[in-house]
C-alpha cells in the first residue's frame, strides 16, 4: 500500500505562500502470480502474466527477462506484446503481458520474469518454463517401465530405467 501526497500551493500575496497537502492510500502495482509452463520441443508457446495498478499511474514500460537477462521486445525467437491497459475494478487498470516463444528447444528452459516499470516502482512475477516430458533440473532417461529398479538401493545410475535423474 502506498500513500500519495497531493500538494497545492496557495499564494495569498507575493511574500507568503501556503501549502495544502492531501494524503490518500493507493494500492501498489502488482502482477498476478504466473503459473509454470511447458511445451513440446519444436512447438510454439505463450507465457502470460497480468499486471494491475492504480489508474493514477501512467502506462508502464513492460519487459521480460530470461534467466535474469533482459529480452529484446522482438527477435526471431521471442516476441513480447501487451493487451491493454483496460479499466479494472476499484480504480485500477489491467495490463496483460505475453511472451511468444517460437520453436521451443532445450535452450528455452529456465526462469522467465515478466515486469512492469513505472519509474517510481517495479513489479515482477516469475514463471519456470520446461519442456514436456522433462522436469526442472533433470530429464527422463528412458520411457520404459521400471520393472527391475532397486530404488532406492541401486548401485549405479545404469540400474535405472524410466526414472528422472535430478
Amino acid at each position: 500500500m502506498w500513500t500519495l501526497r497531493y500538494s497545492i500551493t496557495e499564494a495569498s500575496d507575493n511574500q507568503n505562500c501556503g501549502f495544502s497537502h492531501i494524503f490518500f492510500p493507493v494500492n501498489a502495482p502488482r502482477i498476478s502470480p504466473a503459473s509454470n509452463a511447458s511445451a513440446r520441443r519444436g512447438s510454439p508457446t505463450w507465457l502470460k502474466c497480468n499486471a494491475i495498478y492504480p489508474v493514477i499511474l501512467t502506462t508502464p514500460t513492460t519487459f521480460w527477462l530470461f534467466n535474469n537477462t533482459r529480452l529484446a521486445k522482438e527477435s526471431q525467437h521471442y516476441q513480447s506484446k501487451e493487451d491493454g491497459p483496460r479499466l479494472g475494478p476499484n480504480s485500477t487498470k489491467l495490463l496483460s503481458l505475453q511472451l511468444h516463444i517460437s520453436n521451443v528447444s532445450a535452450k528455452d528452459v529456465g526462469w522467465y520474469t515478466c515486469g512492469v516499470d513505472f519509474k517510481i516502482d517495479v513489479a515482477t512475477a516469475d514463471v519456470y518454463f520446461s519442456l514436456k516430458d522433462e522436469t526442472p533440473g533433470g530429464k527422463i532417461v528412458h520411457k520404459e517401465k521400471c520393472s527391475s529398479c532397486r530404488y532406492p538401493f541401486f548401485s549405479a545410475p545404469t540400474d535405472i530405467k524410466g526414472v528422472i535423474i535430478i
